[in-house]
């Protein structure tokens, strides 16, 4: 259980610190295509992160529930979840 809640803590401070893969914050810039270039870019950054947490969360849920008998159905609600996650970016 500890392993799980490192690694969505590491996933969600690495998610949303300045200059990640999020967003870094706002700037200026010259020109409204290379504003809109630059927050296209940043947005889609940002879902291949959640996408790549959807496929730990998958791994580590496969990993507990072949592991841990008796937490069978956590480590499949993991899976289930980051599933979800994967899925819903694409």
């Amino acid at each position: 259980m500890k392993l799980i809640q490192s690694i969505l803590l590491f996933a969600a401070t690495a998610s949303f610190a300045p200059g990640t893969l999020a967003h870094p914050g706002h700037h200026e810039h010259n020109s409204m295509a290379f504003a809109l270039l630059h927050h296209v870019t940043s947005i889609y950054h940002s879902l291949m992160s959640l996408a790549v947490l959807g496929g730990v969360m998958i791994i580590v849920g496969l990993a507990i529930s072949l592991k841990h008998k008796t937490r069978r159905v956590a480590g499949a609600a993991l899976s289930i979840a980051g599933a979800g996650l994967l899925i819903g970016q694409f």
